[in-house]
């Protein structure tokens, strides 16, 4: 019963420590991927939307979606924001920058 009672708590204490090593793992492709999303908007920004930090009153205005994707890639679902930002840039005949 010990011997069991001393693997449960090993175990356990064991756990935390395997949590962080998965989000460890995760991270370099996650900042790739955030990464790859604001050279899209930026792209986007510059050439199809409007861009806040133009010295011009242009008032282009690409769609709704595309404006969203744009700010989620700093803390929102930023696979969906690529994808928009992609397909938004495919219709406009911009060729995409290199992933990664």
């Amino acid at each position: 019963m010990t011997r069991s009672l001393h693997l449960m708590a090993i175990g356990l204490l064991a756990l935390p420590l395997a949590a962080p090593a998965q989000t460890w793992a995760q991270a370099p492709s996650l900042n790739a991927d955030r990464d790859y999303c604001h050279r899209l908007g930026a792209i986007y920004e510059h050439y199809l939307g409007k861009s806040y930090a133009s010295p011009y009153n242009d008032y282009r205005r690409g769609p709704l979606s595309a404006q969203v994707a744009v700010t989620q890639c700093d803390g929102g679902d930023v696979g969906q924001a690529i994808a928009i930002l992609e397909d938004q840039l495919k219709r406009n005949k911009f060729t995409l920058p290199p992933r990664g």
